[in-house]
């Protein structure tokens, strides 16, 4: 085993989950208020070392009590019970790392503006798109009380394996960081979002993007379907460009293909000896594929 890199994962898996918890006291702008909301310090530093150390009991669909409900809300699953994961995002700052088990925190949020639930499938659902919150960010005020950051924390367990993995993204970011995560169909749809998943297994993905921007890292081994509109995407393959054939279209577009440009307007087709097939469509875009 390498010790220094193991030691280097939970020291940033606890440093993402501090920097988490110290944002409360930069949007507050009131130590003594946020330290209320936030609970005993005790307390709050056992669940960060014990969430690093993957010693955190798992309780399904259970919460953590707050004093104020509508800064921080809480959901847990247990890993057997999640099949599918379902997230459609508004206007969030959101971050997935890897953990024992399937949970959401989130802080900024009130119930009303987000929805988390566990449906008959075993699909977790985490739901944003009817209620835009966060409104008081796009204010001119240089009151720091009124500064208002919406964020999520999500956390999915190591080496997951899942059915599908559906997302759609609006105008905040989603980012991962090392989640390992291995699926048989993805869908990843952003508005105007940045998207940024490493370490995905994905058999069978599609990618609709339009003015955002989408950065996938991982292994495709199946079919890959992009459609970019005014966005950026960049797919970085995990394999060898062999392996790998290409069929796209692409109007005032470009398409690269590792080191070399496709096309700015047309249709190309480039044949690999492998089985993963990428198909693009681009418009107005700029569309990236890499290989190791």
């Amino acid at each position: 085993f390498d010790h220094e890199e193991i030691k280097t994962d939970i020291e940033e898996e606890a440093l993402e989950k501090i920097n988490y918890y110290s944002d409360y006291f930069d949007d507050f702008g009131d130590d003594e208020k946020a330290s209320l909301t936030l609970g005993n310090p005790e307390d709050l530093a056992k669940s960060i070392l014990s969430q690093a150390f993957k010693t955190e009991t798992v309780v399904q669909n259970s919460r953590v009590p707050s004093i104020n409900e509508s800064e921080k809300l809480y959901w847990e699953f247990s890993s057997s019970s999640v099949k599918s994961l379902s997230f459609h995002l508004g206007a969030l700052n959101t971050v997935i790392i890897p953990g024992p088990n399937y949970s959401v925190e989130t802080r900024g949020l009130s119930k009303s503006e987000i929805r988390c639930f566990l449906d008959k499938s075993g699909t977790l659902n985490i739901i944003n798109s009817k209620v835009i919150p966060g409104l008081s960010f796009f204010s001119h005020s240089h009151d720091r009380k009124r500064r208002f950051y919406p964020r999520v924390l999500i956390t999915i367990p190591e080496q997951a394996e899942i059915y599908s993995f559906s997302v759609g993204l609006g105008a905040g970011t989603l980012k991962s960081r090392k989640i390992d995560l291995k699926y048989q169909k993805g869908d990843f749809q952003v508005l105007a979002g940045n998207l940024e998943l490493s370490k995905l297994l994905g058999e069978k993905t599609f990618v609709r993007c339009a003015l955002g921007r989408v950065f996938l890292d991982g292994r495709f081994p199946l079919n890959t379907d992009i459609d970019n509109f005014l966005g950026k995407v960049t797919l970085n393959a995990g394999t060898k460009k062999e392996n790998c054939s290409l069929t796209s279209h692409a109007v005032l577009g470009k398409v690269g293909w590792d080191d070399e440009k496709v096309e700015i307007v047309g249709s190309h087709n480039i044949d690999g000896t492998g089985g993963n097939r990428f198909s693009v469509n681009s418009l107005f875009s700029c569309t990236n594929i890499l290989f190791s």
